[in-house]
């Protein structure tokens, strides 16, 4: 099926009100070895890829519990609940696309899981009592290349929404961006154009002074 709008939406610190995959970790894995990882990343020694695989492979299922629970206490971020409503009611499917574990998606959007077009996020195995990462579509030093997710899509233009690095390829995949932190600060320094956002009520007003536009063109 071919869309005429669709928008591809990142998860961690964008729907959340923070880093979650990082306050994750935080609450299984020892600070100073948190430290060093965060050093060896931004020495260039290593990718978040090969970190997430040597944080969550092979740790015991049973981890998955005090994650979980950090992950109930974060709040999405303002005015979500509302641009789900304003993209049902205008009909632009929103895909999904997040680099983290599946069953932490599915705890934070809970109901709201079933109201996107697709989800797609990164599997955990846990059959041997341990967990094992199963991403979708690995490389380039991340677990999601987002940019090739959206290739499996028809549309006549997308819309992107983001917040960090692991989300440049899938703004510089879209038409129109709306970037906050991270994201933003890459694509000023590349001379991109986007949006600024602080929340989705930022987004929800340009959406519709968007459709607006369209309809009286």
């Amino acid at each position: 099926m071919k869309y005429e709008s669709i928008i591809f939406l990142d998860f961690d610190g964008t729907v959340t009100s923070e880093e979650t995959l990082s306050g994750a970790l935080m609450r299984v894995i020892p600070k100073e070895q948190m430290l060093k990882v965060n050093s060896d990343m931004r020495a260039g020694r290593l990718k978040l890829n090969e970190v997430l695989h040597m944080a969550f492979d092979s740790m015991p299922a049973d981890s998955i519990g005090p994650m979980l629970e950090y992950y109930r206490s974060v709040p999405l971020r303002e005015g979500f609940d509302d641009f789900l409503d304003l993209t049902d009611r205008k009909g632009i499917p929103v895909v999904l696309l997040s680099g983290g574990l599946e069953p932490f998606v599915k705890e934070i959007l809970g109901d709201r899981f079933d109201r996107f077009l697709a989800v797609h996020c990164v599997g955990v195995d846990t059959s041997d009592g341990f967990m094992k990462l199963m991403p979708p579509d690995e490389g380039d030093g991340y677990l999601m290349r987002k940019d090739n997710v959206m290739r499996q899509y028809d549309y006549d233009s997308a819309i992107a929404i983001g917040d960090g690095i692991t989300d440049v390829a899938m703004a510089m995949g879209s038409d129109i961006c709306f970037a906050r932190d991270d994201l933003a600060r890459h694509l000023a320094h590349e001379g991109m154009r986007f949006y600024m956002w602080d929340d989705f009520f930022d987004i929800n007003e340009y959406l519709e002074q968007m459709l607006e536009d369209a309809e009286t063109e």
